[in-house]
C-alpha cells in the first residue's frame, strides 16, 4: 500500500507542475482528485490499523469509529479541493490566461471505462 501512496503522490506532484506550466484548471482539478485518493488511501489505513485494536478499559466499543472518521475527513478533504477549483475557476473568468494544449494533452490523465 506504501507503493500506491508514493505513486499517487507522484502523480499528483506531475499533475500540478503541469498544471501550472499549462495554465489548465482541469489539469489542477485532476490532481485535487488524485489528491484526495491519496488522502483516502492513507486515512483509510489509519483507520483499519485503529480499528483492529482491542477495546480498552476507557474505550469498552474499541476504535471502529476510526474508519466513520476518516469517510468525514475524506469527504471534507473532497470539499475543500472542490471549493478552491471553484475559486481558481472563477478567478480565472476575470483573468485569462492562455491554456497550452500541448502541455494538457501530454499530461492529462485518459479517462477509464469501469
Amino acid at each position: 500500500m506504501a507503493l500506491v501512496l508514493v505513486m499517487q503522490a507522484a502523480i499528483v506532484g506531475g499533475l500540478v507542475a503541469a498544471g501550472l506550466v499549462a495554465h489548465s484548471v482541469g489539469l489542477l482539478s485532476a490532481a485535487g482528485h488524485n489528491l484526495a485518493d491519496v488522502g483516502a488511501v492513507a486515512l483509510s489505513l489509519a483507520a483499519v490499523r485503529l480499528a483492529t485494536r482491542k477495546p480498552t478499559t476507557s474505550r469498552s466499543f474499541g476504535y471502529h469509529r476510526s474508519t466513520v472518521l476518516a469517510a468525514q475527513a475524506n469527504a471534507a478533504g473532497i470539499l475543500a479541493i472542490s471549493v478552491f477549483i471553484v475559486v481558481v475557476a472563477v478567478t480565472r473568468l476575470g483573468h485569462v490566461h492562455h491554456v497550452r494544449g500541448g502541455v494538457v494533452m501530454l499530461a492529462a490523465p485518459t479517462p477509464t471505462s469501469t
